[in-house]
């Protein structure tokens, strides 16, 4: 299968770096929809940017052999119209049976996000979003040296 890596803002630029590492450190198949600003814009100009994401993957075929990977400060909520593209994008996941899993920061106990969602929470008072995206980023390194030694090179 392959691994599709969402994110908006500082988590978009993690999706494009964990894109990079695990194509060319780990030999996965890896792609991030923020990758193709070109392809991104049309979509939000056509489509809306709640459903940008959503449409991409229907367009990459996402399916059950396909793992979705979401960096995220907070998860999304629907009903504070935070992150609606990456809920509605985790929903079309879960329905199309793909594997869910994430790295984020609080996830809100009002979040829209699928019961399958598999998050690695990360959380500490008075943490700010630049600093729930630098653990992330450790996080992210930390599997990557767990993946990468099982790899023969």
């Amino acid at each position: 299968g392959r691994l599709f890596i969402l994110g908006v803002g500082g988590g978009a630029g993690h999706a494009s770096h964990a894109v990079n590492d695990f194509r060319k450190i780990c030999g996965i198949e890896a792609y991030a929809p923020s990758d193709n600003v070109s392809e991104l814009t049309a979509r939000i100009n056509d489509d809306g940017w709640e459903t940008a994401y959503v449409n991409w993957l229907k367009i990459s075929k996402l399916g059950t052999d396909d793992l979705v990977m979401v960096f995220s400060v907070g998860g999304g909520n629907t009903e504070k119209k935070i992150s609606v593209n990456i809920v509605n994008s985790l929903q079309y996941a879960k329905d199309k049976g793909a594997k869910i899993c994430g790295i984020v920061g609080v996830l809100s106990l009002s979040s829209r996000a699928p019961r399958s969602f598999a998050p690695i929470p990360f959380s500490a008072r008075g943490a700010t979003s630049a600093s729930i995206q630098m653990q992330q980023i450790v996080a992210l390194i930390a599997e990557l040296k767990k993946i990468s030694s099982s790899w023969d090179f």
